[in-house]
């Protein structure tokens, strides 16, 4: 049984590449300097790019490009196509993406381009990958959250190629649904630009204001690194086609020594699985997969905080994850990062080469050369420009012709095998060899190159996107409420459409509430969780009848994965996706409308100004709410006080006295920071109605039913009725006029 891995490595420049490609890696991912993950990354120019593509297959690697962050309007119709153009005509072997309207456009535009969904879009299931899948999708970047079995159902069900993070980095939120560094500090996560809020001290007090986490562990937020080597068969066996190292702002030696010890125990892995004939990590571990104490300093001395997690794999949370501890680094280890240099850095990966020729009197001679790369044979055959002479004296002899022409230095290729012949007695010059030798090594770089080169499509004009005719104007007001007496403040106001956390109650009682809200003249939507795993999933499958005979009039969503899963139960109703689904550009909404959305909630990291340059505007905006600042699958009780298994909300306060509610969703297993002061757009009446909307939304959260009912009471006066009305006494603006970076 023969199994094949990809090992994928990071790089933040050209050099990091080559490191990675010298160490082993099958595969590098690099970003440009605009719309990168990582912005600060030493991120590559489109020319060095294309260079830095040329070279990965001049060695039968591949390059995907991380293009993985939200796109506004003008970014996404102007400057995508110059950045791509010269490397889809290269052969770039693939593009890592977060934003759902880039992925229409790359189907459109670059139809042989394989697409990668990045862990930025937070895919958690079969359902969403297969949403992907037939947008055109060829891998997925699980969320790093998942359990081996989770990635397991999402091959076997989607027959997706899947990508899984080994090594480096955690985020304490799942990817992609993270806003502290945006809403705190104006630096998006989503834009590449992440302030790193996790990696700072909190203090964490109960419901009634006991302290839960002593002084020495107040790095609650911060996740050790990720450390899967002794994990690579289960990995494999669950079905990853590739294993991704993170690490696009580290250096050469970090990059180069990472994967160089990951490719020994991926080769030791795969060996066992061919000698045995299976994947089964019984046996794999039983034959003979272990890894060695030596190689697992390694690791430790590259870079390392508190020590090493193998993450979620076989786990939901645990406090074992976080470092608790203020991060300490390690001190460079100079002997093993001048191993490093010495190995990848300084020497560059060869490319193994065979070498034919033939030389005879009177006649041309031939010089052929071949390489095995990537599965496929490449060849060149290369006459010279000279007729080989009978030598007058000294005759050439086949190890000084062999000699001249196994100098391959400085060209990516080394010779393995040389033969041929010389037939009579030859007078061949050493510079007419050398010359013959330089032109074949490029007749056979050109046979590589042109192999992955593509021709850009003739017809380029893609989807012609047209400012839809939308007038602007007075909204409806909708109300999305989490208790039930927020609700009770809900159904005596004059909104249109009352939004029913899932939470709010047990399913039992969805159709008496459904029920009040339908005698109180308004339309009821059910509201699924941000995150929708087993947990969620179970719950929402044990009680689908239930939810059903609510007679909800539509629902609304906040991933891919709750799309797939009503339409597989057939729930009548209309569909509504949140701001966690990010419309930030026309196309991203595209997408949604054409898998059945309604009505899209527009990003909540777009500015005003953002929204009337959108063709196809989302028809709602949310008014009023405290945001999310993280989604997390770790849990703050159980990492301090234990786990009782019970909803609760908690305060985290920073080191700068903030305080915000921390909630835990035990149903769902998971938990919402919620920031410390709600937005309000209360006295923005003028500038939001300007812009194309239908539906303004009241988000209710931790609100009592009086602090609900007063917001409630401001914003039908200031929106229905036209007073002037005060503005809430604590507030943020968010975006709504502070452009995103």
């Amino acid at each position: 049984m023969k199994k094949s891995v990809e090992l994928l490595a990071p790089a933040g420049s050209f050099q990091v590449m080559k490191a990675c490609i010298s160490a082993g890696a099958d595969a590098v991912y690099m970003g440009l300097s605009r719309f990168s993950a990582r912005a600060f990354a030493d991120n590559a120019e489109t020319g060095d790019y294309a260079e830095a593509i040329r070279y990965a297959h001049l060695h039968g690697k591949k390059l995907y490009l991380t293009l993985n962050t939200l796109l506004k309007e003008r970014e996404i119709e102007s400057e995508i196509r110059p950045l791509l153009d010269p490397l889809y005509a290269e052969g770039l072997d693939g593009i890592i993406v977060q934003d759902l309207g880039l992925m229409e456009l790359l189907r459109e535009e670059y139809p042989l381009l394989p697409l990668h969904v990045s862990t930025q879009a937070a895919v958690t299931g079969p359902g969403a990958a297969l949403i992907l899948k037939e947008a055109g999708a060829k891998r997925v970047v699980p969320a790093r959250e998942l359990k081996l079995s989770e990635i397991r159902r999402i091959k076997e069900e989607s027959g997706l190629e899947v990508e899984c993070f080994i090594h480096g980095a955690l985020c304490y939120s799942y990817s992609g649904q993270c806003l502290f560094s945006s809403i705190v500090g104006g630096r998006s996560g989503n834009r590449g630009r992440c302030a790193q809020s996790c990696r700072m001290n909190y203090v964490l007090y109960d419901e009634n204001g006991k302290r839960l986490n002593p002084k020495s562990q107040e790095y609650l937020l911060s996740l050790k690194d990720l450390n899967t080597l002794s994990s690579l068969p289960e990995l494999v066996d669950a079905g990853a086609d590739s294993l991704k190292i993170e690490g696009r702002m580290k250096k050469a030696e970090y990059a180069a020594g990472v994967t160089a010890v990951y490719r020994k125990y991926l080769d030791r892995c795969l060996s066992l699985i061919e000698k045995y004939g299976t994947t089964d990590p019984e046996v794999i571990h039983r034959e003979g997969y272990r890894t060695e104490q030596s190689d697992e300093k390694k690791l430790f001395d590259l870079f390392n905080r508190c020590g090493f997690t193998d993450g979620y794999l076989k786990r939901e949370n645990g406090k074992e994850m976080v470092t608790l501890n203020a991060p300490s680094f390690r001190e460079e280890n100079e002997a093993l990062t001048e191993e490093i240099r010495e190995k990848y850095i300084r020497k560059e990966h060869e490319t193994p080469l065979e070498i034919h020729y033939r030389f005879a009197e009177g006649e041309k001679g031939v010089l052929s050369l071949s390489a095995s790369l990537d599965g496929r044979e490449f060849t060149s055959r290369t006459e010279s420009d000279f007729t080989a002479e009978k030598a007058s004296s000294r005759p050439a002899e086949t190890s000084e012709v062999e000699k001249q022409l196994k100098k391959l230095g400085g060209t990516g290729f080394t010779a393995i095998r040389t033969e041929g012949s010389l037939e009579g007695d030859l007078f061949l010059p050493v510079s007419q060899l050398n010359a013959l030798r330089r032109e074949a090594v490029s007749a056979l770089s050109e046979t590589i190159l042109q192999s992955y080169r593509r021709s850009l499509p003739e017809d380029r004009s893609g989807k012609i996107l047209k400012r839809e005719e939308r007038k602007n104007g007075a909204l409806s007001l909708r109300i999305l409420v989490s208790t039930a007496s927020q609700l009770d403040a809900a159904l005596s106001s004059r909104a249109g459409s009352i939004l029913l956390e899932s939470t709010i109650s047990e399913a039992e009682e969805y159709a008496s509430l459904v029920r009040k809200c339908r005698e109180a003249g308004k339309e009821c939507i059910l509201v699924f969780p941000q995150i929708f795993r087993e947990k969620a999933i179970h719950w929402f499958d044990r009680n689908l009848e239930l939810i059903r005979a609510a007679g909800f009039q539509g629902f609304l969503v906040r991933n891919l994965e709750e799309c797939r899963w009503i339409e597989n139960a057939a729930l009548p109703g209309k569909l509504f996706s949140d701001y966690h689904l990010y419309v930030m550009n026309s196309r991203a909404k595209g997408f949604l409308k054409s898998r059945g959305i309604e009505c899209c909630t527009a990003s909540v990291e777009l500015a005003s100004p953002e929204i009337r340059d959108m063709k196809e505007p989302p028809e709602e905006i949310l008014l009023y709410g405290r945001l999310p600042m993280m989604v997390s699958a770790n849990c703050l009780v159980k990492t301090t006080a234990g786990c009782d298994r019970r909803n609760r909300t908690l305060i985290l306060e920073d080191r700068m006295q903030n305080r915000m509610s921390a909630e835990c969703v035990c149903r769902y297993c998971m938990n919402r920071i919620w920031n410390v002061v709600p937005l309000s757009l209360l006295t923005l009446k003028s500038e939001v109605e300007r812009l194309p909307m239908r539906y303004g939304r009241l988000d209710f959260t931790t609100e009592s039913r009086e602090e609900a009912a007063d917001v409630i009471g401001r914003f039908e006066g200031a929106y229905l009725d036209g007073k002037e009305v005060p503005e809430l006494p604590e507030f943020t603006r968010g975006h709504f006029r502070r452009k995103v970076d």
